[in-house]
């Protein structure tokens, strides 16, 4: 199987002929696929929104952002976490856009519609543009009517704006790893840091920077390195003088539960990420407490859609893991039927790196299993909402498989 990119699916503004910006339009506008990934997301994500969820975090998130309009101020926080840590201001910029239209919180909810229809776009792009176009359309229209999807991506929160910026997080790896093209450092590490700033599970995000960073290691330049801490270090100035202020109350908060973690030697092993991660999987969600919804007598139809769906993503991975391995087939010589382990890994290793197309494989499946792994052992309470980063990971595992 050839890990290369089909060359009748790429987009001609994938191809590195410079083409006409009319040419260009003209071949977005043929592409008849993303219609339905817009029109799904955007009905779901927009239809009836004025019905959205707006409980306590919502109202605090816009009116801090409306305020910082009204008043003129410039955000060093968000609202406070459920550990009682105060989030980064990354979020209340965001919603200051929608907060210097209107008085009206709807049209924060409107903003994430937006921002989620446009998740669902990046990911068609972002598997095809890798895995195929059929890859790409599966991906896509998965994300789009996922019930996940529905619930967060129309609700005025921090994690909600993830996807998203995730997307592009994969896109910025993916340059460097699968394309080989310089530049990609910078944007990767200020997404990153957005990320980081909109939920805090983001930071297990750094994994696959490091791994892109070992992949793609000859593409680094050094005013990458700059570059990246000068951007990390603008969009944190606010945050860190709070920070300063308040004696690194906030650091210290975050570090505790950790440090109460690695002191004890009998930490207790939880599948309840891994449940969550169904969750986001399920055709409905939670199941409703109103006796009276339409999802309670459909629920006996497409339940057992719940277990296909984590099937196809196991199949996802597994077929990612096979292809991630097939390199290794042609890697021992007829001279050399029994190298030493350290070479046997040396030889492994040098025919990995210049396989761009695995690399990115092994990307995604970091992306995937090792924030499942690391919160098997949680040193806090899970929550469902911990775990949006990693979406749309799991549909684009069911588009490649």
């Amino acid at each position: 199987m050839s890990l290369t990119r089909p060359k009748k699916d790429i987009l001609e503004i994938d191809k590195p002929i410079l083409t006409k910006p009319r040419s260009r339009l003209r071949s977005w506008l043929l592409t008849w696929e993303i219609y339905p990934i817009l029109l799904v997301t955007g009905f779901l994500c927009l239809y009836r929104i004025n019905t959205t969820e707006f409980n306590t975090d919502q109202a605090l998130i816009f009116s801090m952002a409306r305020d910082a309009i009204r008043y003129g101020l410039l955000p060093m926080t968000s609202n406070a976490s459920s550990i009682s840590v105060s989030h980064p201001p990354a979020t209340i910029y965001f919603y200051m856009i929608p907060a210097s239209l209107s008085t009206n919180p709807m049209w924060g909810a409107v903003m994430v519609g937006i921002f989620t229809v446009a998740a669902a776009l990046l990911t068609y792009l972002f598997t095809r543009r890798y895995y195929g176009r059929l890859a790409g359309i599966v991906a896509g229209l998965l994300y789009a009517s996922a019930a996940s999807t529905l619930y967060y991506g129309r609700l005025i929160w921090q994690p909600t704006l993830l996807p998203l910026f995730v997307t592009l997080f994969m896109f910025a790896l993916f340059w460097g790893v699968v394309e080989r093209r310089k530049g990609w450092l910078a944007p990767s590490v200020i997404l990153l840091g957005l990320l980081y700033q909109m939920h805090e599970s983001s930071a297990l995000l750094v994994v696959p920077l490091l791994i892109a960073v070992v992949l793609a290691a000859k593409t680094i330049r050094w005013r990458d390195v700059v570059l990246s801490a000068l951007f990390l270090f603008i969009i944190y100035a606010p945050y860190l003088f709070w920070e300063i202020q308040t004696s690194f109350a906030d650091v210290h908060a975050l570090l505790s539960p950790a440090k109460v973690h690695l002191s004890n030697n009998h930490a207790i092993f939880s599948i309840q990420a891994i449940s969550f991660y169904r969750l986001f999987l399920s055709p409905y969600g939670q199941q409703p407490a109103l006796p009276s919804s339409v999802i309670n007598k459909v629920i006996p139809w497409i339940s057992r859609l719940r277990t296909i769906m984590f099937l196809l993503v196991l199949c996802g991975a597994a077929t990612a893991l096979l292809l991630l391995l097939q390199p290794q087939a042609g890697i021992r010589s007829v001279e050399d039927k029994q190298p030493s382990r350290r070479g046997a890994i040396r030889t492994w290793w040098a025919d990995f790196r210049p396989t761009p197309a695995v690399g990115g494989l092994l990307l995604l499946l970091i992306w995937q299993i090792v924030p499942l792994i690391v919160l098997s052992r949680p040193s806090i309470i899970l929550q469902a909402h911990y775990l949006i980063f990693l979406m749309p990971g799991p549909y684009i595992l069911v588009g490649l498989f």
